[in-house]
């Protein structure tokens, strides 16, 4: 008869342990082994700073670390690789204008321009966001952020106090799209639409001829000035009144 020692957990005869013991171990061990890449995978995140926004530690997602690799300037973090549009994007003009409306945030304008509380973000021209946003590298002396906070190294009122003094406020031009257009968001209608117009030039077959699938047409962007809301529509004529930015591929 088999008989096991209840103290140690080792089988009499054989001088095993028994399989009650050698479970509990395998499951204590593959406990420890997710916690290594649970760990592993925590501390790739630190690193930095983020060349853009200051960052120390970059997340892929939560609780896994991991940086998007870098340039000339220095380290780039996966969030601001993705404010970018990723590897094949790299759009800077639109990564600066979403990284002065993050910083901005609420902060009303100065109670000079008689805008009352309501967000300074809203009275600004896309372009004139990116003219004045300085990422972490651009900015002598800036400090890197704790952690993983993101442009700790800036404020509302320093990136204010640089479009109120390098440039005019001029309110935004706004657009309607006809009288029964209402934004889906917030319901606003009539002149409630800023707008920009790309050219995108038509696709080429390989025997020379234009495809008819994609022709040259117009994208334009669509963003509710009560909301942020954005639609996009393309179109094969051009929209009277509004610049034409630049020519695009297909």
């Amino acid at each position: 008869m088999t008989t096991t020692d209840p103290d140690q957990g080792i089988d009499q005869e054989t001088g095993q342990l028994s399989p009650v013991v050698l479970d509990s171990l395998a499951g204590q061990l593959d406990q420890r082994a997710r916690a290594r890449r649970a760990e592993q995978d925590r501390a790739k995140a630190h690193g930095g700073p983020c060349s853009r926004c200051g960052a120390t530690e970059s997340w892929e997602r939560p609780g896994v670390g991991g940086w998007a690799g870098g340039d000339q300037h220095g380290a780039i973090c996966v969030p601001c690789d993705r404010d970018r549009g990723g590897p094949s994007g790299h759009d800077e003009h639109a990564a600066r204008v979403r990284a002065a409306r993050l910083v901005l945030g609420e902060t009303p304008a100065p109670a000079w321009t008689g805008h009352g509380d309501t967000p300074a973000a809203i009275w600004w021209h896309d372009d004139y966001l990116a003219g004045a946003m300085r990422w972490w590298h651009e900015t002598p002396g800036a400090r890197p952020g704790p952690g993983p906070e993101r442009f700790a190294y800036d404020d509302p009122q320093q990136l204010l106090d640089r479009l109120y003094r390098d440039s005019t406020p001029r309110p935004p031009q706004l657009h309607s799209r006809g009288r029964r257009h209402r934004c889906p968001s917030c319901g606003a209608k009539g002149e409630c639409w800023q707008v920009t117009q790309v050219a995108v030039a038509g696709q080429v077959a390989a025997d020379g001829r234009t495809s008819s699938v994609a022709r040259a047409h117009f994208k334009l962007t669509w963003t509710c000035h009560s909301c942020r809301h954005t639609e996009v529509e393309q179109r094969t004529d051009q929209l009277a009144g509004v610049p034409v930015s630049g020519l695009t591929g297909g």
